[in-house]
């Protein structure tokens, strides 16, 4: 009887693992910055609830940055979606156990999300993605992009805005020594 239970909780924990997928981030994102990718349409043209198709961006922010996401398509067959989760002291692996991309990964909490907020410059029929939200807390931010009902894949660009440069970046380096450059002077 132990060894049947114990062989079926070992079944229950290898299909909740088989079942994740892993997550692989584009790039992290700078204030401004621009990043590009590819968005995916499934084969069941719901990219919604398809996290093998969805990119993964990520971002650091201190608690009360207004953040602001914009993701763009650059042709006119993707619907952009996206989502935003805050992570703290290390971003998910994977994507468990989202459903669909209105979901948070395990160990985060949802931010924020986008859909068609905004026209697309392609005389529709969807709009893009364009969100806001004040940062939680003080840490990482993973963000998903999918391709929702779009009429096949396409490229996009995302950029985030309004976030504190990430601690030990150029940007933050040269906001301290001008700090001390200040001080120094009075």
């Amino acid at each position: 009887m132990k060894t049947a239970l114990v062989s079926g909780l070992a079944l229950t924990l290898a299909a909740g693992v088989a079942s994740a997928d892993p997550i692989n981030y584009l790039d992290t994102l700078s204030d401004g910055e621009v990043g590009a990718g590819w968005a995916v349409l499934p084969t069941d043209g719901n990219g919604s609830d398809n996290p093998e198709t969805w990119e993964w961006w990520n971002f650091y922010a201190v608690a009360g940055d207004l953040i602001t996401i914009a993701v763009n398509r650059t042709s006119a067959a993707p619907d952009m979606v996206s989502s935003a989760h805050f992570a703290g002291a290390s971003l998910p692996t994977d994507s468990s156990p989202m459903m669909t991309i209105f979901d948070s990964p395990a160990g985060t909490t949802f931010a924020g999300s986008g859909d068609d907020n905004v026209d697309d410059g392609f005389g529709g029929p969807f709009g893009d993605p364009l969100y806001s939200f004040s940062a939680s807390g003080t840490g990482w931010y993973a963000v998903a992009v999918g391709n929702f009902l779009g009429s096949g894949s396409g490229g996009y660009t995302i950029v985030i805005t309004g976030q504190t440069p990430t601690p030990g970046s150029a940007v933050a380096l040269l906001g301290v020594g001008g700090m001390a450059m200040l001080r120094r002077r009075r």
